[in-house]
């Protein structure tokens, strides 16, 4: 019988009588174990006339739920970082890393101060969802009154590391990985410090997509998808690319990543001659000795000063690219019969 069921098994359970209905069907053993996997969050209050609802009534479960709890630190650097065109890239000088205890999938959002430390937990959630907790340490950013009241909105729980014993918040592990591999890619390449944050939001989703020593792919452990690495395969960061401009001419720049829009191919290259970010989808290698652009790239050991020619554009065009427009601000005029009367259309 349900009516034999322990009811103080769990501190949110409803009167498991009403659960007849529902559950009948189910041997006892079963119902025992789906509410111990499971949660009885929210309850629903009845008002007599019913009244409307203006707003969330469980904001926690408008959110993604992960089934993993998170740490978070914050990792600072000596260099501000450039300003690339990236809202929130120009001159900021930390970085507030969250990592997933299990998978190991890292999130990483830049900072100018510790003050903004809430928004990039919101922002965390809004893109990868709500943990089942957050471990951090005691640093009075991270156990903030706008942080706690965070994890009563959205229902996550949280502890810290015992004081003066930071090592024990499992990030700081995480933080060593990214630190000594983004400054092995910086040394390889030759990027220079100010690009660092760029090279260290390539690294996280590089180590988002690769197996890691568990046997598991982050990403796909959290979106529960199966991970495509294609565009990781085709270019390395900080090599020289050529990418395409509104006027079919090719600019010289240098590939930082993946970019999430539109086309999976798509990338972020960072600008010869303006040193801002564009997301671009076609582009090629600048060394390709089969297709060379000489005048872009003249056949020297460095980038050119100036970005290549004093005119890259192309040469021959015809009347159709002189005029050319975007397609998207077209609009096709519309006429009536008695409108399109006594008109003419004069052209060369």
């Amino acid at each position: 019988m349900l009516s034999a069921f322990p009811q103080k098994l769990h501190p949110r359970l409803p009167d498991l009588d009403a659960l007849l209905p529902n559950f009948a069907w189910l041997p006892v053993d079963r119902i025992r174990d789906t509410l111990h996997a499971t949660t009885q969050y929210y309850r629903a209050t009845i008002h007599h006339p019913f009244r409307k609802h203006f707003k969330s009534r469980f904001p926690a479960a408008n959110v993604r739920r992960l089934l993993e709890w998170f740490s978070t630190d914050t990792i600072f650097f000596d260099v501000p970082a450039h300003n690339d065109g990236i809202p929130g890239h120009g001159g900021c000088t930390m970085l507030q890393l969250y990592a997933g205890v299990t998978t190991h999938y890292l999130a990483g959002y830049p900072m100018s101060s510790e003050t903004a430390l809430p928004t990039t937990f919101c922002e965390f959630i809004r893109k990868v969802g709500a943990p089942q907790g957050l471990w951090s340490d005691n640093a009075k950013s991270e156990t903030s009154t706008m942080m706690k009241d965070i994890h009563r909105y959205y229902t996550i729980d949280g502890k810290q590391s015992e004081p003066h014993y930071e090592h024990q918040n499992p990030v700081e592990r995480r933080i060593q990985d990214v630190k000594r591999i983004s400054n092995n890619v910086m040394d390889r390449v030759g990027c220079p410090s100010r690009f660092w944050l760029l090279c260290v939001l390539y690294v996280i989703s590089l180590l988002n997509d690769t197996m890691n020593a568990n046997g598991i792919v982050p990403h796909s452990a959290v979106y529960g998808v199966v991970t495509d690495v294609s565009p990781c395969l085709t270019f390395h960061f900080w090599q020289e690319v050529f990418y395409e401009e509104p006027d079919s001419s090719e600019r010289l720049g240098r590939w930082v990543g993946v970019a999430s829009q539109s086309d999976v191919l798509t990338y972020q290259i960072l600008t010869h001659n303006t040193e801002q970010v564009v997301v671009r989808s076609n582009v090629c290698p600048a060394k390709d000795p089969l297709f060379p652009n000489r005048r872009a790239r003249p056949d020297t050991g460095s980038l050119p000063t100036n970005g290549g020619e004093v005119n890259p554009k192309p040469v021959l065009t015809s009347v159709s690219d002189a005029h050319r427009v975007d397609p998207s601000v077209l609009k096709q005029k519309k006429f009536s019969h008695d409108g399109l009367l006594r008109l003419t259309n004069l052209h060369e």
